[in-house]
């Protein structure tokens, strides 16, 4: 959306913003957390990220930095902590149900990993879902080779500056974040097969 056009559609939506809006913290998919703001703010806000922010999104994660570690609980009952995990590949993927990339992509993760398996690389998936049922009922309809993780409070998320969804972060058997990856087309398939492959054969 332009300035001007953006500008036109605050002005429609004038009563709407009179005592204030809820609005997301940050203006990105993830728009699930929400902070009160007087109707000036709103307004800067908005335009200034329609000025500002960049045609696509990008993650802040710096490759070639420790991930940061974190411990969730897995759907299937025990805790998972990354730091335990030094010596094998983790493909770390955040998703949630209403992302409509998601299942694609991670399905596409699932038959990609599996063909690496046997040289220690795993399938993480870091559910963002608030409701635990949603995430269920998502995940039996993949019927994924993976490791579901359940970051209900998006308390890691924040860790891992996520911005939109799905975001996928490579990280090697030393702990090191190798590759990051934000949304998910099929063009972006052929990249992912040769990052995979070159962790994989180091």
């Amino acid at each position: 959306m332009t300035p001007i056009l953006l500008i036109l559609y605050l002005r429609d939506e004038a009563l709407m913003l009179e005592k204030g809006t809820l609005i997301p913290k940050q203006a990105t998919p993830l728009g699930k957390r929400f902070t009160f703001l007087p109707k000036g703010v709103v307004v800067i806000g908005f335009v200034l990220a329609a000025l500002c922010a960049p045609s696509s999104f990008a993650s802040s994660l710096p490759v070639g930095d420790k991930a940061p570690n974190f411990t969730l609980k897995s759907l299937s009952g025990p805790n998972e902590k990354l730091s335990e995990q030094y010596g094998k590949i983790i493909v770390l993927s955040f998703w949630a149900s209403w992302c409509g990339s998601c299942q694609p992509h991670l399905q596409f993760l699932n038959e990609l990993v599996k063909k690496h398996a046997n040289q220690g690389m795993e399938l993480w998936v870091v559910s963002l879902d608030e409701k635990l049922k949603k995430t269920v009922k998502a995940a039996r309809k993949m019927r994924l080779n993976a490791t579901i993780l359940l970051d209900q409070q998006q308390d890691i998320a924040e860790r891992y500056f996520i911005d939109e969804l799905p975001t996928t972060v490579i990280i090697d058997r030393d702990g090191i974040m190798r590759f990051v990856h934000v949304d998910f087309t099929a063009s972006d398939e052929k990249r992912y097969r040769k990052e995979l492959l070159h962790v994989a054969t180091e």
